[in-house]
């Protein structure tokens, strides 16, 4: 079996309960395991691979060779740590999610958790789904008072400038806290949707304060981040768990949704991550364009990289020479991003862009810049007409 086929086997062994053949677990050899484990890693999911192999017997005390008994003691304790490591964040993020609700809703300001901390109760292990944070929708004009009530009742400290649509937060232990007062991706055709996040809400029965996206805003919330981190360089492979987490076991307004994601102009690329992640842990068969998906998501990890950002990017700039040009002087909307003062005051442009290279330089950017410009110098015009139709194809 295939690294990547063992991959996907072992992930649907946990997640799923699917048995992963005995054959294919007798061919794996510990150095095999060991470089499942990194591929995993790279994809923020090397918990979930630890819990499968454990659960596979292949680390089993007595199976190795007396040679590879030293290395199997070791890969055994490692899969034991990532998965402690796993529960232990889980813990630390249950209990901060408990008490930013807590604050919040004792001083009477509406809140609505996003993203990981609504998926991870329909997990069948809720650490499965881990996180790095939290993420937590306010109304902006709460913001403030949030964040007051926050530092003052639970410890928290603001770290940062407010920004595009959240500001960080972290809790004395550690955790790390974004505060949303949008959802917005920078990108007009879904933030035209996004915007109306609150419309698309629902207030809980017990508590007045704390609200929930209804289904078919979930989904789309889910795949317009997705669409903004792919033309990024990429999203990994846990959101792809999470379709089909959503697809089993939340049971959403798909017809909603399929409104929500045509009006937002995502409609077929929703569709074909639906797809993948069909074929990844239902079973359903490749498509051709499923197999460059894959080949492009499987090669970017969970953050993406460079090479396939500025892939994915040089042809709707037009070029080369336009791509390079977008990334020296950035345009007000992205900069604004940057520097929200430019919203109410966009002559300050032309000083917000020399207050950028002067972070580029000194920051310690310089080097990775220098790089993503060389990297767009590399790219050959088969390849940027291959990125084209391929985005094209997936309607983004």
């Amino acid at each position: 079996m295939e690294t990547r086929e063992m991959l996907f086997a072992l992930l649907r062994s946990e997640i799923m309960g699917e048995a992963v053949e005995k054959e294919a677990i007798a061919s794996l050899t510990l150095d095999g395991a060991a470089a499942l484990l990194r591929l995993a890693k790279a994809h923020d999911l090397a918990h979930i691979v630890a819990a499968a192999l454990m659960r596979s017997g292949l680390l089993s005390e007595g199976l190795a060779e007396a040679a590879e008994e030293e290395k199997r003691a070791a890969l055994l304790a490692h899969c034991e740590k990532m998965q402690m490591v796993a529960v232990y964040r889980y813990e630390g993020l249950r209990y901060a999610l408990s008490e930013i609700g807590r604050v919040l809703s004792a001083a009477g300001i509406a809140h609505m958790p996003l993203k990981g901390s609504v998926l991870r109760d329909y997990y069948p292990e809720p650490w499965h789904r881990s996180s790095c944070d939290i993420d937590m929708l306010v109304h902006e004009e709460d913001l403030e008072r949030a964040c007051t009530v926050l530092c003052e009742g639970a410890g928290y400290r603001v770290e940062g400038r407010k920004n595009f649509h959240d500001i960080h937060l972290y809790s004395p232990a550690g955790v790390h806290l974004e505060l949303h007062f949008n959802i917005l991706s920078g990108k007009q055709k879904y933030d035209d949707v996004l915007s109306r996040v609150w419309e698309f809400s629902e207030q809980d029965a017990n508590n007045s304060c704390l609200f929930t996206q209804k289904t078919s805003f979930f989904i789309l919330h889910h795949v317009a981040h997705m669409a903004y981190h792919f033309t990024g360089g990429g999203c990994g492979i846990k959101p792809f768990i999470d379709l089909f987490i959503m697809q089993t076991r939340m049971h959403p307004d798909f017809e909603g949704a399929r409104a929500l994601l045509s009006e937002a102009g995502l409609l077929t690329f929703s569709e074909q991550v639906l797809l993948l992640s069909r074929v990844w842990f239902m079973g359903e068969s490749h498509t051709e364009l499923s197999r460059r998906l894959e080949a492009y998501l499987l090669a970017g990890g969970v953050y993406g990289t460079v090479d396939n950002r500025v892939l994915a990017q040089q042809g709707r700039r037009g070029g080369k020479l336009r791509y390079a040009l977008s990334r020296i002087f950035l345009s007000r909307t992205s900069l604004a991003r940057m520097y929200p003062v430019l919203d109410k005051h966009p002559w300050l442009l032309p000083v917000m862009q020399v207050r950028r290279w002067f972070r580029l330089v000194f920051g310690g950017r310089l080097r990775s810049s220098m790089h993503e410009l060389s990297v767009n110098r590399g790219i050959t015009q088969t390849q940027a007409g291959e990125m084209e139709k391929f985005l094209s194809q997936l309607g983004i």
